[in-house]
């Protein structure tokens, strides 16, 4: 295929047509800082979101499946690591707005509580018939199924989340493989997977042990980062607040801890952050100046 010499005062019209149209397809609604840091759900972008332990990476990842889906954006949720009825379970306490939390979920399930009743229709009704849980193994081509049935199915691309990369990357990677290469061509596939549907694609990411306790971090900061560093379009970091090592073991002890996200990249957003509270007992953020008591 040859290329041509085209001046854009050729294709200047066509070009207005696509920037006209290269608008969010969704935005969140329960944590608004998301569209201020990355502009929207866009089509067909990458998104990488690392935490240090214990802030709620996953929780966070759940948490912006069932925002969308409330809002009829089909959400595919790859987990790797929980089984399906654990992330319902996460949802369920979400829906229940307090009434009971992660430790209470089973008990109330088992007998007549009228909360969980509540929740589990509330579930039902509002998000499940737009969220697909996959829990099995699965391969970039089954994804890439899945997505086009969707597509086919509903007349619309839907947001994938990816729970998390490096576990997917890897589950064919034998001792005597280069994890970093496996990485590499994962995010690469997985890219290629998001353009072709137009998909907005989250990938949960793990960190190197080495920045656990670090304040200033950069792209370095992902397991595998020169495979994510070129080729994602956004990534987000999530680490407790706090300006000693003390100060943050404490927060992570408090019901309500306090975690920054920070914007690392970005392609329509702006870098930046936003102050959260993390509720780890009922599965849920708030942003600092709506936070629950």
């Amino acid at each position: 295929m040859g290329v041509d010499l085209v001046f854009e005062d050729q294709l200047l019209e066509g070009h207005e047509e696509q920037i006209r149209s290269n608008a969010p397809m969704a935005r969140f609604s329960s944590l608004p800082c998301l569209n201020r840091l990355l502009g929207g759900v866009y089509p067909g972008l990458v998104t990488v979101i690392g935490a240090q332990p214990a802030c709620g990476k996953t929780t966070l990842l759940g948490q912006m499946a069932d925002d969308l889906a409330r809002q009829g954006t089909p959400s595919i949720v790859v987990s790797a690591e929980l089984p399906a009825f654990r992330v319902v379970e996460k949802s369920l306490v979400r829906c229940s707005n307090g009434a009971f939390s992660l430790s209470d979920v089973t008990r109330v399930a088992n007998r007549d509580d009228g909360a969980y009743a509540a929740a589990k229709e509330e579930y039902a009704l509002a998000i499940a018939p737009d969220v697909c849980v996959i829990d099995s193994p699965v391969t970039i081509p089954d994804l890439a199924r899945v997505v086009g049935d969707c597509v086919h199915l509903r007349g619309r691309a839907p947001a994938v989340f990816v729970d998390y990369l490096q576990l997917i990357a890897t589950s064919g990677v034998d001792a005597s493989g280069d994890e970093r290469i496996a990485i590499l061509n994962c995010v690469r596939a997985l890219g290629d997977l998001a353009r072709t549907y137009a998909a907005p694609l989250y990938l949960l990411s793990s960190i190197a042990r080495t920045s656990y306790d670090k304040l200033d971090v950069g792209l370095d900061v992902f397991g595998g980062s020169q495979g994510i560093e070129y080729g994602i379009d956004n990534a987000l970091y999530l680490t407790v607040e706090g300006d000693t090592k003390a100060e943050r073991q404490a927060n992570l002890e408090l019901a309500l801890r306090p975690v920054r996200l920070r914007a690392l990249k970005v392609r329509y957003g702006r870098v930046g952050s936003a102050s959260l509270r993390f509720d780890a007992a009922h599965a849920t953020f708030w942003e600092a100046d709506r936070a629950h008591a």
